[in-house]
Formats: structure tokens, sequence, C-alpha cells
């Protein structure tokens, strides 16, 4: 078996039609942000609906209420505290220690001598 070479010549038709490297890139690079500003077009208008139309249903079922975050849904769901919930019970066993320290204090301290008056019996001073 033989191989047959191919050979392929270019041909230059003339001056006019051929482009340079420099220009032929150029193209390319127009072409690239002339589809970027398209597609980015494109992209924003479709938000713009979404947005809309998140917005009417809103308004339509004002007893329903979105989430700010997907993560605050997904603690919801495993009932699980956020970091405001322990600061709010961390403040609340503070303010419980503070008490019973308090306690503890008075607890602590000498009582006065009891004086016992009867009810006959009168105080001088």
């Amino acid at each position: 078996m033989s191989e047959e070479i191919i050979v392929v010549e270019e041909e230059m038709v003339g001056s006019d039609t051929a482009v340079s490297p420099t220009e032929t890139s150029r193209r390319l690079v127009m072409a690239s942000i002339g589809a970027v500003v398209v597609v980015s077009g494109a992209v924003k208008s479709r938000v713009s609906r979404l947005i809309e139309s998140e917005e009417a249903e809103t308004e339509a079922s004002p007893g329903r209420r979105r989430l700010p975050h997907p993560m605050n849904s997904l603690l919801t769901r495993l009932n699980m505290p956020t970091k405001t919930d322990i600061d709010a019970l961390n403040d609340q066993v503070s303010n419980l220690l503070a008490k019973i320290e308090a306690l503890h204090e008075l607890e602590q301290r000498p009582s006065p001598p009891a004086t016992i008056v009867s009810e006959n019996q009168e105080t001088t001073d």
C-alpha cells in the first residue's frame, strides 16, 4: 500500500482580501465583546422578569414569607439554633449566673444578731 501525500498550496488571491493576523485577532476580540454584550442584555432582561414575577407572587400571597438566605431554611428544617439564638441564650445564662452570685454573697454575709421583742416588752434606746 502506498501512501499518497496531498500537498496543499496557499494562494494569495490579492492584497485586498488578505487579512493580517493582527486584524484577525482584533476581529475575534470585537466579536467576543459583542457576544458578551448580547448575552448580558439577555441575562439582565431574564433576571428582571424573574424578580418582577417573584414580587407579584409575594404580593399575591402575603402570608408566605421568603427566607433571605437558603441556609436559614436548612437550619429551620434541621431545627438547629442560629448564632443569634445561641448569643441570646448566652446572655440569659450570664444574667442568671450574676443573680446566683448575688444570692451567694447575701448568704455569706454575717447576719445581725436577732433580738426578740415581745409584745408586752418595750425597747429603750
